[in-house]
């Protein structure tokens, strides 16, 4: 299955897998699931270390995008369409980045992959 992980799961994936539930962890760890992180989270982080202590990062953010490549793991681009179809969703969620996963998971038919449980009232598939 295509696989969208949440900012904070790609961060726990790097520096602190203890953080991950055991269904996470299958979920990671499962060769046949194709597993993205969106430009969106590297903003959302790019945001943040620039905002001070927002984010404690162990690894500047192009190492962290580095990583992504030994991993395997696809970088999403935002689309137009993702951008778009925002405007349509609930506001069950204030947090634009997050609500832009959500329309991307949305948009492709991706699960998400996620410790945050305000996913749920959306109508993607959310794992943890």
């Amino acid at each position: 299955m295509d696989v969208l992980l949440d900012t904070h799961v790609l961060l726990w994936m790097l520096d602190d897998t203890s953080q991950l539930s055991p269904r996470a962890m299958s979920v990671l760890q499962n060769s046949s699931n194709k597993l993205h992180v969106s430009v969106a989270s590297f903003w959302e982080m790019a945001i943040k270390q620039a905002l001070g202590n927002r984010l404690s990062l162990t690894q500047t953010l192009n190492e962290i995008a580095g990583e992504l490549a030994r991993l395997e793991i696809v970088l999403l681009p935002i689309e137009l369409a993702d951008a778009l179809s925002v405007e349509h969703l609930p506001l069950h969620h204030r947090d634009p980045f997050d609500r832009l996963l959500i329309s991307q998971a949305l948009t492709r038919g991706f699960v998400i992959l996620s410790r945050d449980s305000a996913f749920k009232d959306y109508p993607v598939q959310l794992e943890w």
